[in-house]
C-alpha cells in the first residue's frame, strides 16, 4: 500500500511560534500548501489551531507573521518577570479567574477561518478537547470517516477555541451547551491519538504510517537532584513546574511509543529550550523580548528544516485527494 503521512503539532501556549516558523520554512520548501503533503493533520491546543490552518490550506507564512505581531493581544505583552516576588504574583494570578479574554485570540481565528465548518476543511484534521461537562475526552474530526459525520458541521472556530482553552490562562469554551478544555492534561503531543485515527478509522497499515511530529519547546523539563523533595503547591506552581512537568512527561512518553511503533518513519523536529531563554520566553509571555527571542530561534530552526535530508521524504509526498 501507498505511504500514508501524519502530521502531529504539540500544544504549548505562544512558543507555539517557534512551530508556525518550523512549519512556514516547510511550506516555503514545499513550495505549495503544506497540507497538501499530509493524509492526516493533528494538533492540541496552538498546535491544533495551527493543524486546522494547515487543513484550510491557510499559509503559514501568514499565521507565523500574525501570531508574532498579535501575540501581545493575546497574552501578556510584558516580559517574564524577573523578581521573586513578581514570579510569585504572577503565579497566583488566574487563580480567581481565567488570566485572559478569549476574544482577541477568537478574532485572530476567525480571521483566518471564518465561519467554515470541519466538513469544509481541504485536509483530514483531528483536533483533541475535553468535554468538562460529561467528564470525557472529546476528538473534534474533519468527516474523514462515517462516524465522523456529525463533526461536519462543527465550526473550525469551535474547535479550536476547545482545544485552546488552557486552564488558568483562557476561560472554558462553550460548545453546544457543555464546557470543554485544553487538551493538554492529556494529549499534549497526539502523536498516538493521529496513529490509532489512522490504524482505526482511515485503515491504514502501521507499516505503511510516517510522521511528522513537531515540537514547541516543552519538552525535556526537569527538576535537579538537589531540590527538597518536600515541596508543596507554591513550589508547583513557582516557574510553572507542575505545568511544565505535565507537558514534558506526557512528549517523552509520545515519543517513545512512536519510535518503538514507527521506527525510522517517525521524524520529530524540535529543541530543548536554551537555558539562555529561561527568563525571556514562557507559554503566555508575548513582550517585546520573547517575541524578538522566539523569532530569532523560529529562524535558526527554518534554515535547519531547508537544510535536513530527513525532510525530504516527508514533502515529497503527495496526500490523496479527500472524497
Amino acid at each position: 500500500m501507498p505511504r500514508f503521512q501524519i502530521l502531529s503539532l504539540t500544544g504549548g501556549g505562544y512558543l507555539g511560534l517557534y512551530t508556525a516558523c518550523v512549519l512556514a520554512a516547510l511550506e516555503d520548501r514545499a513550495g505549495e500548501p503544506l497540507g497538501r503533503r499530509f493524509d492526516l493533520i493533528a494538533g492540541t491546543s496552538i498546535g491544533g489551531i495551527l493543524a486546522l490552518a494547515l487543513a484550510y490550506e491557510v499559509p503559514m507564512a501568514a499565521v507565523r507573521d500574525a501570531f508574532a505581531e498579535r501575540g501581545r493581544e493575546i497574552f501578556s505583552d510584558r516580559d517574564v518577570p524577573r523578581s521573586r516576588l513578581q514570579r510569585l504574583r504572577r503565579s497566583w494570578k488566574g487563580i480567581a479567574a481565567p488570566r485572559y479574554s478569549p476574544t482577541p485570540l477568537a478574532r485572530l481565528i476567525e480571521e483566518f477561518l471564518g465561519q467554515a465548518t470541519l466538513g469544509a476543511a481541504k485536509h483530514p484534521a483531528l483536533v483533541p478537547a475535553v468535554n468538562l461537562s460529561r467528564g470525557e475526552t472529546r476528538l473534534f474530526r474533519t468527516p474523514h470517516h462515517p462516524a465522523h459525520a456529525a463533526d461536519g458541521a462543527v465550526r473550525a472556530l469551535d474547535a479550536a477555541m476547545a482545544t485552546a482553552a488552557a486552564p488558568l490562562f483562557f476561560p472554558l469554551a462553550r460548545h453546544r451547551g457543555d464546557l470543554y478544555m485544553d487538551a493538554g492534561v492529556y494529549a499534549d503531543c497526539p502523536d498516538a491519538l493521529a496513529l490509532h485515527e489512522a490504524e482505526h478509522f482511515l485503515e491504514q497499515r502501521r507499516e505503511d504510517v510516517a510522521m511528522l511530529s513537531i515540537g514547541t519547546m516543552t519538552a525535556g523539563f526537569a527538576v535537579p537532584p538537589a531540590t527538597r523533595a518536600e515541596i508543596g503547591a507554591l513550589a508547583w506552581m513557582a516557574k510553572r513546574r507542575m505545568i511544565y512537568t505535565v507537558l514534558s512527561a506526557q512528549q517523552h512518553l509520545s515519543r517513545t511509543l512512536m519510535a518503538e511503533s514507527l521506527g525510522e518513519r517517525f521524524l520529530r523536529i524540535d529543541r530543548d529550550n536554551p537555558e539562555s531563554t529561561w527568563e525571556i520566553i514562557d507559554l503566555d509571555v508575548a513582550g517585546p523580548n520573547a517575541v524578538r527571542t522566539l523569532l530569532g530561534i523560529g529562524a535558526e530552526a527554518a534554515a535547519d528544516v531547508r537544510a535536513r535530508a530527513d525532510v525530504a521524504p516527508f514533502l515529497a509526498h503527495r496526500a490523496a485527494p479527500r472524497d
